[in-house]
């Protein structure tokens, strides 16, 4: 991959060198999916849109959650200090061994839960994982996504690796360990591209429309993108794809699972009682929550 004056040109190695790459689209997402124009069949997956130079390039970032695994063995006990060691022999019961009184011992006074192993966190293609165990921490404080609880795995697929200031990638990021943490894969053919601040807001993206044509020119149908971008296309320009504005994290997983990612306090503020008002509340407030790009939901607060 080469970059001059903003432009961008993919190679492949081939059989009489270096060739231009006849489908750049296909380098950095699934084969099978691209060709079909990002239709995703399997939870764990989403596609981002980022910038090389001036030209838009989708990929597809993964996400496998897996639980959090806790030490096992017969012998138990050892992650206990001295002091409660020697407590537990006075009292009748090993510090470890099937005898003993530590986890999973049978013939100790008590039993313990044994200790959690550490959360894993492990990250491929992107610069600043840093970043990403910080949004791992958003995504659990502002949705019911407890990655707290999960092991996580992220990879971006064709070894490209996302830039430590390319910041649209955090929403698709996101929506790939909240698809895999529900097990809910993604509409097909979505696009998400978003930064996600600490407080679980959407902030705008730069060069928005450049991404939004790129993903139209691919035929993609849907793309999840925040309130506050400056856009201008209407939907014929964009070849019939529906864009959708979100304002909070917690509205965009929404706009892509349902109102189940939301925790609790924010289902019942947006009206989700029981009985067919407050269903009919719900639609209202999810409707002015996630606006279409028709309804000018990408005018910008002066």
């Amino acid at each position: 991959m080469g970059c001059a004056c903003g432009e961008v040109g993919l190679f492949v190695m081939g059989r009489g060198g270096l060739e231009a790459a006849p489908s750049p689209e296909l380098l950095f997402t699934n084969a099978e999916d691209a060709a079909e124009g990002g239709a995703m069949a399997a939870a764990g997956a989403a596609i981002g849109a980022v910038l090389e130079g001036a030209r838009p390039l989708l990929v597809e970032i993964q996400a496998l959650c897996s639980p959090r695994q806790q030490v096992a063995g017969p012998g138990g006990g050892g992650d206990d200090d001295d002091e409660e060691d020697e407590e537990e022999r006075e009292d009748g019961g090993g510090g470890g061994g099937y005898g003993g009184g530590g986890y999973g011992g049978f013939g100790g006074r008590r039993q313990r839960e044994p200790p959690a192993l550490p959360l894993m966190r492990v990250v491929t293609g992107f610069r600043d994982r840093s970043r990403v165990s910080m949004l791992m921490e958003v995504l659990a404080k502002h949705t019911t996504i407890k990655t707290q609880a999960v092991n996580v795995h992220v990879n971006v697929v064709g070894g490209y690796r996302v830039d430590a200031s390319e910041t649209a990638a955090d929403l698709p990021l996101l929506a790939a360990v909240a698809s895999s943490y529900l097990d809910a894969p993604l509409p097909p053919r979505t696009l998400v591209v978003g930064e996600v601040g600490l407080r679980g807001e959407l902030r705008g993206t730069a060069n928005m429309e450049l991404r939004l044509l790129e993903a139209a020119r691919l035929r993609y149908q849907l793309a999840v993108v925040p309130a506050a971008s400056r856009v201008g296309l209407t939907q014929q320009e964009l070849g019939g794809m529906r864009v959708v504005a979100a304002r909070t994290v917690g509205q965009a997983l929404e706009a892509l699972f349902g109102p189940s990612v939301l925790p609790r306090q924010q289902r019942a503020s947006s009206g989700g009682g029981s009985g067919g008002g407050g269903a009919a509340a719900a639609r209202r407030q999810r409707r002015a929550a996630v606006q279409p790009l028709s309804s000018a939901a990408f005018a910008s607060d002066e």
